[in-house]
């Protein structure tokens, strides 16, 4: 039952408003823009206050703590070389920076880490590059295909685990 004071939705509407005098038929709201409205009562549905249903970002998800927990028990166990390859991880601003030399900024950092790990005792490494459109992912698969080929190595790559990097979020690379 609607009363004074109530907030409520217009349905079958994008209207919201507080409901101002009520006569047991019709309802009289004054809208968000301040404007009075009357409705038949079955025409309005009562919402809660915003602040009642409101997510805010530090409620954690429970698939994001999932994800994350077992993320970190796969690291904690075997101990996978990765990098980050997010610009912002790499620089502190991009500010008059083309997409060109970002990407540019990027690949560098991917070919030193690469080719670090090479020749290290890491068989696996993960490289995290982002969804984004997909350019970066493309010139990393190039790069890695170009220097098996250069090197006469055994390179294989494929997108790494979806449930911790996302779909196509990272790409996990063996040196076989």
């Amino acid at each position: 039952m609607l009363k004074i004071g109530d907030f409520v939705s217009v349905l079958k509407d994008t209207i919201k408003g507080r409901v101002v005098d009520f006569n047991g038929i019709r309802v009289l709201i004054e809208d968000t823009d301040g404007f009075e409205r009357s409705y038949l009562a079955n025409e309005l549905v009562a919402l809660n206050d915003e602040k009642s249903y409101r997510i805010t970002k530090n409620i954690p998800q429970k698939d994001e703590q999932a994800n994350q927990r077992s993320r970190n028990d796969l690291q904690s166990a075997i101990q996978i070389p990765e990098i980050d390859l997010h610009i912002e991880e790499l620089i502190d601003t991009t500010v008059n920076l083309t997409n060109y030399e970002i990407v540019q900024i990027q690949l560098n950092a991917c070919k030193k880490f690469v080719l670090k790990h090479l020749n290290s005792k890491s068989q696996k490494i993960i490289i995290i590059h982002g969804k984004g459109t997909g350019v970066l992912k493309g010139e990393i698969r190039a790069f890695l295909h170009d220097i098996s080929i250069d090197l006469e190595k055994t390179i294989r790559y494929h997108d790494a685990s979806y449930n911790s990097y996302g779909i196509g979020g990272a790409t996990e690379v063996l040196f076989l």
